[in-house]
């Protein structure tokens, strides 16, 4: 059975036309497994309605969560619906998501450099980015924040890894589950200059759905920064 691909007008996110159709589709068959990918904001605006955030859960096996990190109120908004979320982490480097739950797949090693970038090691990391017909390991030299790929160590048997050093910001706790907190774009200037990157893991914890730093004009020569959050 092909994937069910459902949108509202133009394209767009409609929680209300997805129910209906998740629900339709467990209704004509109910032995097949639906799994359901969403982005945080999806979520966001999925659980705004409980009875859709219910629907959903009843609709689903398992609701797959990626793209950013999943602010803690939409988390628990999605957790007393029964939604079944498990988040996912990975990125076109490493072919996809490769930790669920915080936890790597097999062949996979995450880890976190002395800054707080996560890094991911496997066999399958690419071997860099095509910029101008040149395959650069650092996207640097693209625009980016600093991401780069490194040769590591092979595996047990000797297959060639990778390790892709990426621009996002994570822990590793003591159960050795990775918690995604940022992606470093979202953060403009240098951690040194500002503190910005402790200041919004503490936004994260704030009841709410987002929240934004947007840069204001001053006379000084550190931009200032105001904090913006919608609920």
């Amino acid at each position: 059975i092909g994937p069910l691909v459902t949108t509202g007008a133009e394209g767009s996110f409609d929680p209300a036309r997805l129910t209906a159709d998740l629900t339709a589709a467990r209704e004509a068959d109910p032995t097949t497994r639906t799994y359901l990918s969403l982005v945080p904001t999806q979520v966001a605006r999925l659980t705004e309605d409980p009875a859709t955030a219910c629907a959903v859960t009843a609709a689903t096996d398992a609701v797959l969560v990626g793209g950013a990190a999943l602010p803690a109120a939409v988390a628990e908004r999605a957790a007393t619906a029964g939604l079944p979320v498990v988040r996912t982490y990975g990125s076109t480097e490493t072919c996809g998501g490769c930790v669920y739950d915080g936890l790597p797949l097999p062949g996979v090693e995450i880890g976190t450099t002395a800054e707080g970038r996560v890094t991911l090691t496997a066999p399958w990391v690419t071997r860099g980015w095509l910029v101008d017909g040149e395959l650069v390991t650092s996207r640097a030299h693209a625009g980016g924040q600093g991401a780069r790929i490194e040769d590591a160590p092979p595996a047990p048997d000797g297959t060639p890894r990778r390790t892709l050093i990426t621009d996002d910001l994570g822990e590793i706790g003591p159960d050795g589950r990775m918690r995604y907190d940022m992606y470093l774009m979202q953060v403009k200037t240098p951690k040194e200059s500002t503190g910005e990157w402790d200041l919004y893991k503490l936004v994260a914890t704030v009841p709410g759905d987002e929240a934004e730093f947007i840069p204001l004009p001053d006379t000084n020569t550190r931009p200032r920064r105001a904090l913006g959050g919608q609920r």
